[in-house]
């Protein structure tokens, strides 16, 4: 269990930097620096999505004995069936999984500001996620 909780803690120091770049993006006040406030958001999405489905496989192994299959959309329909997520929010992991896997594509510049668009809900949905398991931990 000291593993899960290390992992969560991983996990939430990726998305405490994810939100402060997100914030950094929202309130940039030289604009010449976008692109790079930008892709560097990309980046830490990219970190905490990869952060996130390995903590949740770690956890659901450990907590529930459960050795949910490799990869990242293995683990979030696992989520679905933990009831963890809602179907809705099921969709939006495989969505932001998708998102996660084009974000190598930043050099395209449609791309890049397409996923920067959503790396916020996504953050928002990851988060949530991760508060709520959380939650459940004892963590000291």
């Amino acid at each position: 269990m000291e593993k899960v909780i290390e992992r969560f803690q991983i996990i939430h120091k990726a998305l405490k930097a994810l939100k402060q770049a997100i914030d950094d993006y929202n309130n940039l006040q030289r604009k010449e620096y976008l692109i790079y406030i930008r892709n560097s958001k990309i980046q830490s999405f990219k970190f905490c999505v990869d952060t996130l489905w390995k903590f949740l496989k770690l956890y659901f192994k450990k907590t529930a004995g459960v050795d949910v299959l490799p990869g990242p959309k293995h683990v979030f329909r696992y989520c679905l069936q933990a009831g963890i997520t809602s179907e809705d929010e099921t969709k939006h992991l495989l969505d932001i999984v998708d998102d996660r896997n084009l974000s190598s594509h930043t050099y395209h510049e449609e791309l890049a500001e397409e996923l920067n668009n959503k790396i916020e809900s996504h953050y928002e949905l990851m988060k949530k996620i991760v508060d709520s398991i959380g939650k459940k931990l004892i963590i000291k």
